[in-house]
Formats: C-alpha cells, sequence, structure tokens
C-alpha cells in the first residue's frame, strides 16, 4: 500500500503496514562516524578512518498520537505474532516532500529506510495535545539509504566550508578556544615558576553553532562525512568573523582539521536544521 500524503508508515518484515503521523519538530539525528582521533602535545590531530561502513547513523523522535492510533501502533510493536515488528527490524516509509529527514538532510525525506526501532518510553494520556499519547522512540539506520539528491543550495551568508559556499554566519558567533601554550606554578612563597614550550607551540580551536537551511545541511553533510572525513579542509571567513580570536585575524582561508567524530542534527521547524562544528587550527 502506498504511503498516505503526510504520513509516517511502518512495514514489517511480512509485509503489514501500519500509518501514524508524522514525528514532531525537535528531532535529533545523531551520526557516530567510525574515524577516531587524537590530540597531540602541540594541539594538532592524528585520526584513524575505518571507513563510512561502520558509520552509525540514529534519529531520537517522537510521535503524538490519537487513542486509535495509539491502539494501531502499540500491536504492531508490542505484539509477538509472526506478522507484527516486536523486537525486529522494519522499513520506515515516507513521500517526496514528507520534512522528515530522520538520518540526515543529505540522506533524504522520502523512499524506504531499513531501521531498527527502540521505543524508549511510552506516556500515558495528555492533555496537551488534548487526550494524545506521546511515544519517544530510537531508530537506528540499517542498510544501505534509499537514492536522494538533495536540493539546490540556497544561499544564506558568507561563510565557506570546504566546498559549500555562502553558509549563515553562526547566530551565537565563533566561539575560540586559544591555548597560550605556558603555564605556570606558584611556590610556597608565592613565587612563580614558568613553563613554556614558545609561541609557536600555541594551537586554537573553535565551535561553530550553525544554524542552516535543508539545502545547506544537505552539502554540509555531504561534504564533510561522505569526502572530507579526517582530511584537512579549508574554511573561509568574512571580515571581522575572528573564528580562532584575534591572535589569528579577522579574516582568512583556515585549513582545519574536524575535531569530533560525532555530530547531532537538530530539525527545529520546516527548513531550519541546527549542528555544531568544532574546528581545529591547522594554518592560515
Amino acid at each position: 500500500m502506498p504511503v498516505t500524503s503526510r504520513k509516517l508508515q511502518f512495514e514489517s518484515g511480512t509485509g503489514l503496514q501500519i500509518e501514524t503521523c508524522l514525528p514532531e519538530f525537535g528531532y535529533e539525528t545523531s551520526i557516530k562516524t567510525a574515524w577516531d582521533f587524537q590530540e597531540l602535545d602541540d594541539g594538532s590531530l592524528t585520526f584513524f578512518d575505518s571507513g563510512s561502513t561502520y558509520d552509525i547513523y540514529t534519529c531520537n523522535f517522537s510521535l503524538i498520537l490519537s487513542a486509535s492510533e495509539q491502539a494501531t501502533f502499540i500491536d504492531f510493536f508490542s505484539d509477538d505474532g509472526a506478522t507484527k515488528s516486536r523486537a525486529k527490524d522494519c522499513i520506515i516509509r515516507m513521500n517526496a516532500g514528507s520534512g522528515f529527514f530522520p538520518f540526515g538532510a543529505n540522506k533524504g525525506d522520502v523512499g524506504d529506510f531499513d531501521v531498527a526501532i527502540s521505543i524508549v518510553n511510552l506516556e500515558g494520556i495528555g492533555d496537551a495535545p488534548f487526550k494524545y499519547f506521546k511515544n519517544s522512540l530510537v531508530m537506528t539506520k540499517q542498510d544501505s539509504f534509499p537514492a536522494y539528491t538533495p536540493p539546490s543550495e540556497v544561499s544564506e551568508g558568507n561563510f565557506t566550508i570546504g566546498t559549500v559556499t555562502n553558509n549563515r554566519f553562526p547566530p551565537n558567533w565563533f566561539k575560540p578556544n586559544t591555548n597560550l601554550n605556558y603555564f605556570l606554578t606558584t611556590n610556597e612563597d608565592g613565587s612563580s615558576n614558568w613553563i613554556d614550550r614558545g609561541e609557536t607551540s600555541q594551537y586554537y580551536n573553535s565551535v561553530a553553532e550553525m544554524r542552516c537551511n535543508e539545502s545547506k545541511t544537505a552539502a554540509i553533510f555531504d561534504h564533510l562525512i561522505g569526502s572530507v572525513r579526517t582530511s584537512a579542509l579549508n574554511i573561509i571567513s568574512d571580515t571581522n568573523y575572528y573564528i580562532f580570536g584575534y591572535i589569528n585575524g579577522s579574516s582568512s582561508t583556515y585549513s582545519v582539521n574536524l575535531k569530533q567524530n560525532e555530530f547531532v542534527i537538530v530539525n527545529n521547524r520546516y527548513n531550519e536544521f541546527e549542528f555544531s562544528l568544532n574546528f581545529n587550527y591547522v594554518s592560515g
């Protein structure tokens, strides 16, 4: 049975199908990549990447269901009948333009996704919305993603991340962290002892709390996880960005590594996604 417009369809391994409303906004996608990194004494990073095959994609989301919808949902996931999906993998399905991107804007909001679903909490009936049930779920991607072509990019600003241009300046500004790499210890009489590794040993990191439209979010994660991974990339700032603080200037083209191996993307509302990027300065 084709999925009804603006609905989320679940299908068991034997072909049994049910439908619910789409998840409410505020759902979170987590991407745990298969790379590990080690920060050295000079602030640089070393990496080992097991490959994208071992990247893990999960989605935390909530379904708000009426009593009749809840009855169908509970039966599908709690009944141990052979046709149901109690403790079994299943398929979720959405129509094009559903607006639900369970595994990131670059992986799409349409098609069949093979998933494992764990029900975290089944709340009682509530008053907001009145006489509806809230269900909290965690879903993990299985197998490959369905084919999907992200939309054309829509410009939002002047910040460049790798090959993705015209990104929005982070609404909460950049959060630079400078380590000058000298240390003070104080003797019992209050006198000082210094250890100084020298000006050339200073290192810099910066966090950008990004807020992007669908097209830019898709392009950024296609690039960072699909292409860059543990390689260095360039970020290009406009005047007065000071991405890595005053020492490294108002604007420049900076070579950076990603100082993270997990990404959390929150779809707050239609066409708005939030996520943090942690940049480790290499040069610039």
